[in-house]
């Protein structure tokens, strides 16, 4: 079921899993019209060139360079990535459960369905869900469910870069795993990025909140959480902790000491957005998620005025039957209209790469990584209001351009999702 939905928008794409091209080499894009998301709204007609994972050229000029591949843009949009700053990758098996709920409704209902979830189905179902980000020209993602250890092996062995949201428990034992991942992946050279963070105020125990506010200290983490995505869940705070806001009670915790911020956020009060505002802190809005579930609509114009930095994500395959970041910045274009084009497109990447800790890949410029798209559009507006996942043409991540090969992930995930849902 969730195979057949995934692939319905375009009946002619090949279903396939992805495999690195050798990436040990110089290649030069040429007649692009390069989008670099670093000097404004504007296009640099010319050349960019790769070396292995990082970009080494970008201008007008022909680097007097031997490469040993060219691609003809002829023309198309060369720009960065977009970036899903907010995912549950593996949901994509509960693609179209619980449909018409509004959201406390629906966790009731996929919260025993999970359950059955082994280490080994999120590591399948999460690469169904990279293939749906690489075909709409998303080059990383924020990642966010059950066993994150499959999700960051499943991210390796695909070739998508991810941030992963570690989730503590209640027992110490956890939070050495979670020790030990960061001691593989923190401030390495790699696909992966660490961070820190818990579901949500309402569903966090003390231990649990202890345990974020050790970890993010110890490693100097910004932590991330669902924030007002209901009024409920907003109200339900204002009496559980007496009279604060999920914001309110997050900072007066201490856990934005490093940065971080919030997933959906709604409901944020006057005060909130203040905090958000001197803190630097990150509205991370899912507009699709939240028009299927029913929680409302992020005023992003208003958080817009008050200087809140915003990223975009798609939440996870259940509660947003798409997974494509032009669909979310093309919502959220349609429900803030007096934001400009550019700056929806730039929640759409750039501001996603900094929410996600992925300061070399939000631009593209000389010493960033080389992730990339080649897109046949017109100009800013279309992207940010039209462009289509069949408008992607390429997509490079670190250098190396991600193929078709063969269909055994979605075999894999499909097979998973029967058992799941039996």
């Amino acid at each position: 079921m969730v195979i057949l939905l995934m692939m319905s928008n375009n009946a002619s794409s090949i279903v396939f899993h992805l495999k690195y091209i050798i990436s040990n080499m110089k290649t030069l894009f040429a007649n692009a019209r390069i989008l670099t998301m670093k000097d404004g709204p504007s296009f640099l007609r010319g050349n960019l060139a790769i070396e292995n994972d990082k970009i080494v050229y970008l201008g007008t000029e022909q680097p007097r360079v031997r490469f040993d591949r060219t691609v003809d843009c002829q023309n198309m949009i060369l720009m960065p990535g977009l970036k899903n700053a907010h995912t549950h990758s593996a949901m994509v098996f509960l693609r179209g459960f619980g449909e018409g709920l509004p959201l406390h409704l629906w966790l009731e209902k996929v919260y025993p369905v999970e359950e059955k979830l082994k280490p080994d189905d999120v590591y399948w179902l999460s690469q169904a869900a990279f293939l749906e980000y690489i075909r709409s020209g998303t080059t990383a993602f924020f990642d966010m469910y059950y066993f994150p250890p499959s999700i960051v092996a499943a991210a390796n062995d695909f070739g998508i870069r991810c941030t992963m949201l570690y989730t503590p428990g209640n027992e110490a034992e956890h939070t050495q795993e979670i020790e030990n991942e960061f001691d593989k992946y923190l401030g390495r050279d790699s696909l992966i990025t660490p961070r820190i963070g818990y579901h949500a105020e309402y569903t966090a125990s003390p231990k649990q909140l202890d345990s974020v506010k050790t970890l993010s200290s110890r490693y100097h983490l910004p932590v991330f959480t669902h924030i007002s995505e209901t009024q409920k869940e907003t109200d339900e705070c204002l009496i559980r902790r007496r009279g604060i806001t999920p914001t309110e009670f997050m900072d007066q915790k201490g856990f934005f000491e490093y940065g971080g911020g919030g997933y959906h956020c709604i409901y944020l009060s006057e005060n909130d957005q203040k905090i958000f505002a001197a803190k630097k802190l990150f509205v991370i809005s899912c507009p699709g998620s939240n028009m299927k579930l029913k929680d409302g609509t992020a005023p992003l114009s208003m958080y817009f005025r008050e200087d809140i930095r915003i990223a975009l994500g798609t939440d996870g395959a259940s509660s947003n039957d798409s997974l494509s970041m032009w669909r979310e910045m093309h919502l959220a274009s349609k429900q803030n209209p007096d934001i400009p084009p550019y700056e929806i497109l730039k929640m759409g990447t750039v501001n996603g790469a900094l929410a996600m800790g992925l300061e070399h890949s939000d631009v593209l410029a000389v010493g960033k990584k080389a992730d990339l798209i080649l897109v046949d559009g017109q100009d800013i507006p279309y992207l940010a209001h039209e462009a289509k996942d069949d408008d992607v043409k390429a997509v490079y991540i670190n250098g190396v351009e991600m193929k078709p090969v063969d269909k055994k992930i979605l075999k894999e995930a499909a097979e998973r999702t029967r058992r799941l849902l039996q």
